[in-house]
């Protein structure tokens, strides 16, 4: 029964990350996401529009950056599920998958949160606040 709630619980937020991981990967979209409660970071979506400037180009390789840490967080967190559906109850190889889920599910907030705190300092450092 608790490897059935745990299971449960793996593919919901896997299911969670999949639907919002695209929003929260790219500068851009994080940007539209957050224009009502930042006002300091909608510069940031007008940079990284125009690729001939160097503010621009940055934050366009920051966007390949985050989706492709993002990726790979999801790839393993997807192996880390056929582990623990192929662990066949073998207790090693389940602790094992549990391992790897759970450092998947750490890599991949680590990549959320730093996409956030990206755009936030990009947004002060492009568009400083009137002192």
């Amino acid at each position: 029964m608790k490897k059935s709630i745990n299971l449960i619980r793996i593919l919901g937020l896997t299911g969670f990350i999949f639907a919002y991981l695209p929003n929260l990967a790219y500068a851009n979209d994080a940007v539209t996401a957050l224009k009502g409660r930042m006002e300091s970071i909608v510069v940031v979506e007008n940079v990284a529009a125009d690729t001939a400037t160097a503010e621009g180009r940055v934050i366009r390789i920051l966007n390949y950056l985050i989706g492709f840490s993002g990726l790979g967080s999801v790839v393993a967190l997807v192996w880390g599920g056929v582990q623990y559906i192929m662990s066949a109850g073998d207790e090693g190889k389940l602790e094992k998958a549990t391992k790897t889920i759970t450092n998947a599910l750490i890599g991949l907030a680590i990549v959320i949160l730093s996409g956030l705190i990206i755009n936030f300092v990009l947004g002060l450092v492009i568009n400083p606040p009137a002192s």
